[in-house]
C-alpha cells in the first residue's frame, strides 16, 4: 500500500523541524529538504558549477562550500538565488520522487520550506503549514549563527506570504505551541488522515 505522503512547510524558523521530529518519533520516514540541499552541495559536479558561477565560495579542491560567502554573494546579487534554485530544486524533487516510490512506512514526511514556490505540492497527499508571528520569527532567525537582518529580508522576499501559504494547506499549526500541544495535534491529525486514505 502506498504510504501517506505529508508535507510540512512554513516560513523560516516557524518550527518545521520540530514538527518533523514528532513524526520521526512515530517511526515515519522523514526527509528534510534543507538536509537534502546540503547533500547536493557536497557533490563534486555541483561544487564545480557553483565555482564557475561565483568566485570564492567553493573551498578548493572540492573541500566544501563557504556558506557565509555564498550568503553574502546572494545578498549582493539576487539573480544568484534564482540560479541556485534552478540547480537545486530539480534534484530535491527527484530525491522526493524516489523516496516516495520506495518508502515502506505508513507515512513519509517531507519538510519542504519552499513547497509551493518550487511547485512540489503535487508529490504529497496532505500539507501542514507552520505559522508564526513576525517578531518571534525574527528573534529565532537572528539567534542562529551566521544570520543577519539582510539575509533574513532576502529569505522572506523569496518565500510565499504566510496567509497565502496557509490558505493552500490542509492543516495550519502555530509554530509557538507547547511541545505536548503540538504533538497531540499532529498525531491526532496523522491518525485521522491515515483512516481517510
Amino acid at each position: 500500500m502506498k504510504p501517506l505522503a505529508i508535507a510540512i512547510t512554513g516560513g523560516i524558523a516557524s518550527g518545521k523541524s520540530f514538527a518533523a521530529e514528532i513524526f520521526a518519533a512515530k517511526g515515519d520516514y522523514v526527509l528534510d529538504a534543507d538536509n537534502l540541499v546540503r547533500q547536493i552541495y557536497a557533490k563534486k559536479e555541483v561544487q564545480e558549477r557553483l565555482a564557475s558561477r561565483v568566485a570564492g565560495v567553493v573551498q578548493a579542491p572540492h573541500q566544501g562550500i563557504d556558506f557565509a560567502a555564498l550568503r553574502q554573494a546572494a545578498i549582493a546579487d539576487n539573480s544568484l538565488l534564482d540560479w541556485l534554485e534552478g540547480l537545486l530544486h530539480p534534484q530535491v524533487r527527484a530525491i522526493y520522487v524516489e523516496a516516495l516510490a520506495g518508502c515502506q512506512s505508513e507515512c513519509v514526511v517531507g519538510v519542504v520550506p519552499l513547497l509551493f514556490e518550487a511547485a512540489m505540492e503535487d508529490l504529497f497527499d496532505r500539507v501542514i503549514a507552520l505559522s508564526i508571528d513576525q517578531p518571534t520569527q525574527r528573534d529565532r532567525v537572528l539567534a542562529r549563527a551566521g544570520m543577519n537582518e539582510n539575509w533574513l529580508r532576502l529569505i522572506l522576499s523569496r518565500q510565499m506570504q504566510q496567509q497565502q501559504r496557509n490558505s493552500r494547506a490542509d492543516l495550519v499549526v502555530s509554530g509557538t505551541l507547547l511541545f505536548e500541544q503540538l504533538q497531540q495535534l499532529l498525531l491526532d491529525t496523522r491518525q485521522k488522515w491515515l483512516r481517510d486514505c
